[in-house]
């Protein structure tokens, strides 16, 4: 997008091949420049330069890489940043960390989604798989982003892989939340400012009830503040419930500029998600959690067809026997007996990561590290502590009504936290209720 074009300067004329406006934001594309070139470029129009930043241009610069350079335009705030979407002819999709460990904090959360017909694995980065008895299954998964880390910091992943944590049909994303039937700019295109709220209410797209306020899409509320910008010394909630009330504090509001920038920066992304949504059949979501010293390559990516998929739900079941004893099975089939515990199993030494895997350009797997052997040595050392022994256990007539006991498997609501979810990193663990009248089972 981004129609609006400004003018090049003599001096930005042999490298700057591209200047427009997008949203918020003023967008310059560099090409056949020198690391100098481009560092001097971005001191000339007030971008911060980082002493860091001339090897990483050398680098990009030799392999004949152009140059994005994005920023705020004037006026604009912080609040009213939208995601931006470059388009480019390729092959390999990339995220550029090398430049992003310049600003980048410890541990910090990168999460990658690929839309096409096939699932998509790292090439230059290694793929882990995480061990899953590390989970805290029993608090939430309170640890998930600490077994990350661990995992892919482990040894030969070393600090630069990612996980998978869905793999599957696209459809799993519901395109309802993203697109509302109702949502038309050009109804704002003539509307006063009191018309222009009831229309917004109309749409679904903010609203105003009981002094409260409430913005259903993100970058709506940056807009009203932009055309609309609260008076000082009145609440938002005050002002945008009731607007009319305020009728002196018009001046910004332009009726056809707030249509246009509602279209470009809500509706149209909006249409375009649910088209690239449609046009392909496959998602793939890619974590890991990185550390500046760790970004010296920017991972690639490939597509493969002949990969499984990968759940983004995962349910750990609770099996109590009659006697107390209790067993917990993971996704992956573990069972860890856990002799009542109400807190999550403890396996100090054991590896964070099941695998680590390494795919070529062309797809091809090698598995590096395949830890599964001593994790099950583990597991059974750890069990062994704790009976679990169904067998043991009388059989029980399902059907009957008297007293006795029902062992089984299937996961339901305890009175110990009820039902925990885990969808791409939250966790589920449900567990079997006991009742004072328990029915028999075979």
């Amino acid at each position: 997008g981004g129609d609006g074009a400004f003018e090049d300067t003599d001096e930005d004329s042999e490298i700057v091949t591209r200047k427009v406006k997008v949203g918020v934001f003023d967008v310059s594309v560099l090409e056949g420049a020198s690391p100098d070139d481009v560092g001097t470029w971005l001191s000339d129009n007030g971008y911060l330069n980082d002493d860091q930043a001339p090897p990483i241009l050398q680098d990009y610069a030799e392999r004949d890489y152009v140059f994005v350079a994005v920023k705020l335009q004037s006026g604009a705030g912080v609040s009213e940043i939208h995601p931006l979407v470059i388009t480019y002819p390729g092959t390999e999709p990339c995220v550029p960390l090398k430049l992003t460990a310049i600003a980048a904090s410890e541990d910090m959360d990168v999460r990658a989604f690929f839309l096409g017909d096939r699932r998509v694995v790292p090439t230059n980065f290694k793929h882990v798989e995480l061990n899953q008895l590390q989970l805290d299954w029993l608090g939430f998964g309170a640890n998930y982003k600490t077994v990350v880390s661990r995992a892919v910091d482990s040894p030969v992943a070393n600090g630069r892989a990612f996980i998978t944590e869905y793999a599957g049909p696209s459809s799993v994303v519901d395109s309802s939340g993203i697109l509302d039937s109702r949502w038309d700019s050009g109804a704002f295109a003539t509307l006063t400012p009191t018309q222009a709220m009831q229309e917004l209410d109309k749409q679904g797209l903010f609203s105003c009830s009981q002094a409260q306020c409430a913005s259903i899409h993100p970058l709506v509320e940056p807009l009203l503040a932009h055309y609309l910008p609260i008076p000082a010394g009145i609440t938002r909630d005050a002002y945008y419930g009731c607007v009319e009330c305020y009728s002196d504090t018009f001046d910004d509001w332009d009726p056809q500029a707030f249509a246009d920038d509602l279209e470009e920066r809500v509706i149209a992304p909006a249409e375009h998600a649910v088209n690239v949504l449609i046009d392909s059949t496959y998602l793939t979501r890619l974590y890991t959690r990185i550390s500046p010293v760790e970004m010296t390559e920017d991972p690639m990516f490939v597509e493969r067809e002949d990969y499984n998929q990968v759940s983004a739900n995962l349910t750990a079941t609770s099996r109590t026997l009659c006697n107390g004893d209790t067993a917990l099975y993971t996704p992956d089939g573990q069972q860890i007996n856990t002799g009542g515990l109400v807190s999550a199993p403890f396996f100090p030494g054991m590896p964070f990561a099941s695998r680590v895997v390494e795919y070529t350009d062309d797809g091809t797997e090698t598995v590096l590290v395949d830890n599964r052997a001593s994790i099950q040595n583990q597991l059974a050392d750890y069990n062994s502590q704790y009976p679990f022994d169904p067998s043991s256990q009388p059989g029980m007539n399902a059907s009957s009504s008297d007293g006795g006991c029902a062992c089984r498997t299937q996961p339901v609501r305890t009175q110990q936290g009820g039902v925990l979810a885990f969808a791409l990193g939250a966790f589920l663990l449900r567990r079997r209720q006991r009742r004072q009248r328990l029915r028999r089972s075979a």
